[in-house]
């Protein structure tokens, strides 16, 4: 072979060594090219996951909502309570007929469980009944529209739970009762559970959700009596756990795209390998 025929040759290994060689001497010339293209095609599909389930992931760390202090703020907030086959659990205080009235209500419309307890909250004599109402999965609640109607009533909304998360003592009073009781709602938690966070995440792929995300919070109260009687006074406010955050977005991620990458590249060297002894 003479030397004019190497030459190009040898340019073609040096630049294909340097990663410059034109689209068409790699993919026309060699087989190699092919197999290097569809190695770099699938890394790439894998790099693009990833990148769009970390920006999820910071998205969803860096949203928070301020701290809620008022009755009125409650009402007038887009609050949404979404549950994905996940069952939620409420409780209301009340009577008899506002029990049946509640019943009613979430049954109907929303399809709730609601099977009727007695509870004390008065030493002496016999206190309202908690209706335990149970949501069952994929179903969804706005607070503005259909929870305030409910809570129009004197009904007292006191506890809602998700699974092994637990939102705490949330309280409606009625301006007509008598009693007050002080309580503070803290600001949302949303990377306290991972359960939690992912229903959050789960958000961002709804469009009809809009800004619309699920709120996190927990009310506490200063009662004494109040405690003693619906919490067996082991009322503990909840502490975020450091071994519940939701994991970091970190390189460890990118494992299978390099080893793809890294076995894509031996593969095509040993294919470049086998051409160059062939065509010499």
């Amino acid at each position: 072979m003479r030397s004019s025929e190497l030459f190009p040759t040898a340019m073609t290994i040096y630049r294909y060594i340097l990663g410059i060689a034109q689209p068409r001497l790699i993919l026309i010339e060699f087989m190699t090219g092919k197999i290097v293209f569809f190695v770099v095609v699938f890394s790439m599909m894998i790099f693009i996951t990833l990148f769009q389930s970390g920006m999820f992931s910071l998205l969803s760390s860096m949203v928070r909502y301020e701290d809620i202090d008022t009755l009125r703020e409650i009402e007038e907030s887009d609050l949404m309570v979404q549950s994905n086959n996940i069952e939620s659990e409420m409780q209301f205080l009340g009577d008899d007929l506002e029990f049946d009235w509640i019943k009613m209500r979430l049954t109907d419309s929303y399809e709730f469980k609601c099977p009727r307890v007695s509870c004390f909250l008065n030493p002496i004599g016999d206190g309202p009944y908690v209706a335990k109402v149970t949501a069952n999965s994929n179903t969804t609640i706005q607070s503005k529209g259909e929870i305030d109607k409910i809570l129009k009533s004197h009904a007292f909304l006191i506890r809602m739970t998700t699974l092994h998360t637990e939102l705490r003592d949330l309280l409606y009073f009625n301006p007509a009762t008598e009693n007050k009781y002080e309580f503070h709602i803290v600001r949302e938690r949303l990377m306290s559970y991972p359960l939690m966070y992912l229903m959050i995440r789960n958000a961002f792929y709804n469009e009809a959700l809009n800004d619309m995300l699920f709120r996190v919070f927990e009310s506490g109260t200063d009662n004494t009596l109040y405690e003693d009687y619906t919490t067996g006074g082991d009322f503990q406010r909840f502490e975020e756990s450091e071994n519940n955050q939701a994991r970091p977005f970190t390189l460890t991620d990118f494992r299978l795209a390099f080893v793809s990458l890294v076995l894509g590249w031996v593969l095509s060297g040993f294919c470049f390998a086998l051409e160059l002894l062939w065509r010499f």
